[in-house]
């Protein structure tokens, strides 16, 4: 649905007066967009295989060069051979040696189809598609994905929020990257794509902070791909489309919505049978919340295992491929500076948003501080560039946050400085005439 409930409700003000349509660049062509995705799909494992599968919806095919027959959950007598034999392959703009094709919609064994791509490679063969959607619900949503993609070049009516040609909340991209252009790819969830207006999220502030300083040598881009709602596995699975935005540096500031969407949900309703009695108790929720949490060592083991194994997937992929990364924690309200009043709304909105009376702004802020120290240690050990945003956010009032992670529009420009301040201290910026 449209309007508070949506992930975009800090992240689009209404428009007064006429609407601007625009259409903008041309969005990349799927055969290429698809293509890229395959030739990462065939470089994971097979936990991740069937994680790609389920984050895009979508059914997946594939044999290896060494495999005679297809991975076919589908249908395990489905005549691959003959389906490839009718299909027109054609040479991938860029790309020696790969063959492809792709159709909005596909008649697949009498069974109508949609985003059918196949692909040939000197890994293997690989079919994708989609079952197919409702059209008018899929027109009416801003979502390829829920959570995970958005539409390229979709307009919310009646507020300003427009998605450009790569599909994130910014000004359209040019790819190829021009000459002189030094790119930044800012990727996480709400809290990197928020802000009234385009121009007043954190990275489209940053790329002006950035210009002043070095816009006399070389022009300085800052993208926002950031998607509500996305957890660090969907970032890593996205990877592939970061990159074809051609980044000479990458900013992650995700774990929000893994602590909020994966870990709550988990620890909660997986409560011992004592807890899940006492937990009726009103009185029992306001005074002692952090009792209803795991041991320590529960929290430490599922944020391991379901966080920072995704980090140290995406810093080596991004290693690999020679693209330094900044990592960022989780900047949070100074709850012990807060009064009465304010303390009521936060907790107000955070048992609205995440998950009802058993969750607490106490809870959240206990692991947010877990998840900073543990981000700490494992980026020292790691040599990754972390920036603090915590440390600066507690001398902060409470009143430049919207909730416990969003901010307001002085609370966004913050962060862009303090980004701006850390990327022209390490010298992060090479700029080449």
């Amino acid at each position: 649905s449209l309007g508070e409930n949506a992930p975009w409700f800090y992240s689009g003000k209404k428009i007064e007066g006429k609407e601007e349509n625009s259409v903008g660049i041309s969005p990349i062509p799927p055969l290429v967009w698809n293509t890229e995705r395959a030739k990462f799909f065939f470089q994971i494992d097979d936990d991740d295989k069937r994680l790609f599968s389920e984050c895009f919806n979508m059914k997946i095919y594939f044999r290896l060069v060494s495999e005679e027959k297809f991975h076919s959950p589908y249908n395990e007598d489905f005549d691959f051979e003959s389906l490839l034999s009718q299909l027109k392959f054609e040479s991938v703009e860029g790309e020696d040696g790969i063959e492809a094709c792709y159709f909005p919609e596909y008649n697949l064994d009498g069974k109508l189809v949609s985003n059918f791509f196949s692909i040939r490679t000197s890994d293997g063969e690989l079919i994708w598609f989609k079952e197919r959607k409702d059209i008018e619900e899929a027109n009416s949503s801003p979502w390829e994905v829920p959570y995970m993609e958005y539409k390229k070049n979709y307009r919310l009516p009646g507020y300003e929020f427009r998605t450009n040609n790569v599909g994130f909340r910014d000004k359209d991209v040019v790819i190829p990257k021009p000459d002189g252009v030094f790119r930044i790819v800012a990727i996480g969830g709400s809290t990197t794509e928020e802000g009234p207006t385009t121009d007043e999220t954190y990275p489209n502030i940053l790329e002006v902070l950035l210009n002043e300083k070095y816009g006399d040598i070389c022009r300085i881009e800052v993208i926002n791909a950031g998607i509500p709602g996305i957890t660090l596995n969907k970032i890593w699975i996205r990877l592939p489309d970061y990159l074809m935005l051609q980044p000479d540096l990458v900013i992650l500031s995700e774990g929000v919505n893994d602590i909020t969407h994966i870990l709550f949900p988990l620890w909660l309703s997986n409560l011992p049978h004592l807890k899940r009695f006492v937990s009726m108790s009103d009185l029992v929720i306001s005074f002692f919340p952090l009792y209803f949490l795991p041991p320590d060592e529960v929290i430490n083991k599922d944020m391991d295992e379901i966080m920072f194994a995704y980090l140290h997937k995406i810093s080596n992929y991004l290693a690999k491929k020679s693209i330094p990364l900044i990592l960022t924690d989780l900047p949070y309200p100074n709850f012990d500076i807060m009064d009465f009043g304010e303390r009521a709304y936060f907790q107000y909105v955070t048992r609205k948003w995440w998950g009802g009376r058993l969750v607490d702004y106490r809870m959240y802020k206990k692991l947010v501080e877990t998840y900073n120290e543990f981000l700490r240690d494992w980026s020292r050990k790691q040599n990754l560039q972390l920036v603090s945003l915590s440390e600066f956010y507690q001398k902060q009032s409470p009143s430049i946050f919207n909730d416990l992670c969003h901010l307001k529009v002085g609370g966004i420009r913050l962060k862009a400085e303090i980004i701006r301040d850390f990327i022209e201290r390490e010298n992060l910026v090479s700029c080449r005439r």
